[in-house]
């Protein structure tokens, strides 16, 4: 004991105290819940209190450093989620600013306690004197740290909401209030010659006698708590054996089914991708295709690019384009606050990774909406290729409906697909790796756009061995905080554990695509209030999209649906030289667009009769123009893949054009360029025959999906339509200018119109006539109008032509 009494007594005093202060409040926070965390106080604080009784000065600055200490660590624990174990780009700053926050809560803390300690000294201190002393020391100090953290850091990591700042500090309020409240009542420099007097004082006080007897009921509640704790773990582990055993017969399945699908790789050489889908197909009792890519081409010269890059989905939909860095990460953040979705990669080899799309609010809260509505959905991402760069992957992104996570994992076919030109070809056309269950059922449906999948908790992460044809892969499944905001609870608060598709779903690719020990990397998710929110957000998007689904189906049957016409006009002379039909609804609610009625008639299997009505209409009011008069006149007409592939498709719309007395000439027809890729003779043999009655053939929003020149060389094309993502920002962007000019002169080479639409201000007007564009349409010229307005528009046209001649 002489460490005590020596030179070195105060710092041994000192270190002493805090350290006693460290060990009591990590002992007595295993036995605290979120509902008690005051039971912290009484033994820490009378640890506090009977060092500073016997060594006073020093003890005090013990417990001054000690709580601090404790403070900190408890902070930086939570702020560590801000990185990969904490190695966070930002993880020096919030230590920095996490000291320096818990300095000043301690220092206001011990300014409180200056300001009333003679009165309490004196047992003079009133019951609002009391409550004064004990709202300034703890929660107001509190809050005010918890403040200076969420303004200090909360732009690194989340936008500064009020939920959020509520959230922080009910957090900070449950663990460090406890450890602040001792500080005030311990702190007690000011008792070095009245620690008698305050015990003589302490029964006079019914603040100390009321404590007093609430201490056993805080030791009741902290065993409860614990007890809660024991079960809770329990649950967890019959849980985590349970998932285990479900994962591995998961995996067994898929591993058969996987290694007979390479195996028929190995046996079939050269494969005609038609017949391996239909094999896929049989193999795996029609479980969905997760499709692959479809290139359309990619940017040089090292700069920062836009890849245009469609997942070709079954029905021909495709996503929207990324951006992507050259230098093998991912793509990011413009905003602090868009930060969440982004995971830095450092991949073996020098690839290029596209991003999320999940990388703004409004696509965060989409991907929880999908997730409540569609329970289980996966999408394929690309690894974009640079010129002699490896082969192509993909980059499989998944997400959470809990939402408790997002699973990410880079992925390389060239393992299962090879390095023939058979594997490339299948790549390029879109066929992938099926996915099923243990039970054969389906674990994957194709959607245009990242998926969801269930609940997951990444405390069940495991290591699983998957046999997969001849070869014995090691699976790991493991966690990793990466970028993960700070406002996160505690995992069973959630209550819900990983399912089995999780691990079958990453598995699968994992271990039979790259063929290796790979990383998923798991970020938790930030804080429950969206949880609340999302529900809510969905039931209503829920009810609002049956109550649009009621309105249009009524409209159905009141055939309330007409064309409008949107005049396309010569740029140089002004004059109108066709028109495009688009679908009106008469007295349409105002929640419900055009584009609402045409995915209704889609799923409920009418788009082919809804595009015949259209046409019919159109030509029924196209009879009673001056067509005689407009030779070069053309009224285009959109139409749907389903109406292309029948195979009498284009005899009824040669019979509609002879029953309404309309020239060949004066039709076009418009199709996408998805409908073009899956063109077959029967496809082309009709648009033949449509080009060979004078009917023109247009490519709708060229430039947005597939856009290959093989196209316009092989297929019957007359007219391209620009897409208006290429003409909306022609007079700011220079990029676009040049892209707009390049199609232009392909157009002119191969003898093809070109349309820019959605022409809407005087200034992209005078760039289309410099670049050479003749044909424009968009609100700048006209709105759409019904079919008697249209009449009288081209009549004074057809006046003012003859005043002329």
């Amino acid at each position: 004991m002489t460490l005590f009494t020596g030179k070195w007594s105060v710092a041994a005093k000192a270190s002493a105290t805090a350290l006693a202060m460290i060990v009591a409040a990590h002992a007595i926070s295993a036995l605290v819940t979120a509902a008690n965390p005051y039971s912290l106080l009484w033994p820490v604080g009378g640890v506090a209190l009977l060092c500073v009784y016997y060594w006073k000065w020093p003890a005090l600055a013990g417990v001054l450093s000690g709580s601090l200490a404790y403070n900190i660590s408890i902070d930086w624990q939570r702020f560590s989620l801000l990185g990969a174990q904490g190695a966070h780009d930002f993880a020096d700053v919030s230590l920095i600013v996490i000291a320096f926050a818990s300095a000043i809560q301690a220092w206001l803390s011990a300014q409180v306690l200056h300001r009333y300690m003679p009165a309490l000294r004196d047992g003079a201190l009133s019951a609002s004197g009391w409550l004064s002393m004990l709202l300034l020391a703890g929660p107001v100090a509190c809050l005010l740290k918890t403040v200076m953290l969420a303004l200090a850091l909360g732009w690194i990591t989340l936008p500064l909401r009020p939920e959020n700042v509520a959230f922080a500090s009910v957090m900070w309020v449950s663990t460090t209030l406890a450890i602040c409240m001792t500080v005030p009542v311990i702190a007690i420099r000011e008792l070095r010659a009245g620690l008698p007097k305050l015990a003589q004082n302490r029964l006079r006080n019914p603040w100390i006698a009321l404590a007093l007897v609430a201490l056993p009921a805080w030791v009741l509640a902290a065993y409860a708590g614990a007890q809660q704790v024991t079960r809770e773990q329990q649950r967890f582990g019959e849980l985590g054996a349970a998932f285990r055993a479900e994962v591995q017969a998961g995996l067994d399945l898929a591993g058969q089914k996987l290694g007979a699908l390479r195996a028929y790789y190995r046996v079939s050489g050269e494969v005609a991708p038609d017949r391996f889908a239909e094999f896929a197909d049989e193999l795996l009792d029609h479980t969905p295709l997760l499709l692959g890519l479809d290139w359309a081409g990619r940017v040089a010269d090292g700069e920062r690019a836009a890849a245009e890059v469609a997942l070709a989905a079954q029905q021909g939909r495709t996503v929207s384009l990324s951006e992507f860095d050259t230098d093998g990460r991912l793509v990011t953040a413009r905003r602090r606050e868009e930060y969440w979705p982004l995971l830095r990669a450092a991949p073996a080899a020098r690839r290029v990774l596209l991003g999320f799309d999940l990388a703004s609010e409004p696509g965060r809260r989409n991907a929880l909406f999908a997730a409540q509505r569609d329970g289980l959905t996966a999408s394929s991402r690309p690894l974009a290729m640079q010129a002699g760069g490896p082969a192509p992957g993909i980059w499989l992104y998944l997400a959470t409906a809990n939402p408790r996570g997002v699973v990410v994992a880079a992925l390389d076919v060239k393992v299962l697909l090879g390095e023939s030109q058979s594997g490339r070809q299948l790549l390029a056309r879109g066929h992938g790796l099926v996915l099923s269950g243990a039970d054969g059922g389906t674990l994957a449906q194709i959607e245009p756009r990242p998926g969801t999948l269930s609940g997951a908790d990444p405390r069940l992460a495991q290591r699983f061995e998957l046999d997969a044809g001849a070869d014995s892969l090691d699976l790991g499944v493991t966690t990793s905080k990466a970028g993960v905001p700070y406002l996160s609870a505690p995992l069973w608060w959630f209550g819900q554990t990983l399912p089995q598709v999780l691990c079958v779903l990453v598995g699968l690719f994992l271990a039979t695509v790259a063929g290796s020990d790979r990383q998923i990397f798991q970020l938790e998710r930030y804080y429950t209030g969206y949880v609340e929110d999302h529900r809510r957000e969905a039931s209503r998007r829920a009810l609002a999209a049956n109550s649009a689904d009621a309105a249009i189906e009524a409209g159905w049957n009141a055939r309330a649906f007409e064309p409008h016409f949107e005049p396309i006009v010569d740029i140089r002379s002004g004059e109108i030289r066709g028109v495009e039909a688009l679908l009106r609804w008469r007295g349409a609610p105002e929640s419900v667009a055009p584009s609402d009625v045409i995915d209704w008639a889609e799923r409920h299997s009418l788009i082919g009769q809804l595009d015949h009505e259209m046409l019919v209409a159109s030509l029924r009011a196209a009879a009673d123009w001056p067509l005689a008069r407009l030779p070069a006149f053309t009224i285009s007409v959109n139409f749907s893949a389903t109406d292309i592939h029948d195979p009498d498709w284009a005899g009824q719309v040669l019979r509609e054009l002879a029953r309404h007395r309309i020239p060949g000439r004066n039709l076009c027809v418009e199709i996408t360029e998805g409908v073009l890729i899956r063109a077959d003779g029967n496809v082309l043999s009709q648009l033949d025959a449509l080009r060979a009655a004078g009917v023109r053939i247009a490519l709708d929003d060229f430039g947005t999906g597939y856009s290959s020149i093989a196209y316009l060389r092989q297929l019957p094309v007359d007219r391209i339509k620009l897409d208006r993502v290429f003409v909306s920002d022609l007079t700011q962007n220079e990029k676009a200018r040049r892209i707009v000019a390049s199609i232009l002169a392909l157009g002119n080479t191969l003898d093809i119109d070109l349309v820019a639409e959605a022409v809407e201000d005087q200034g992209t007007v005078r760039v289309l006539e410099v670049l050479g564009c003749r044909l424009v349409q968009g609100r700048f010229y006209s709105n759409t109008l019904d079919a008697q307005a249209m009449r009288e528009l081209l009549v004074r046209q057809t006046k003012a032509q003859r005043a002329r001649a």
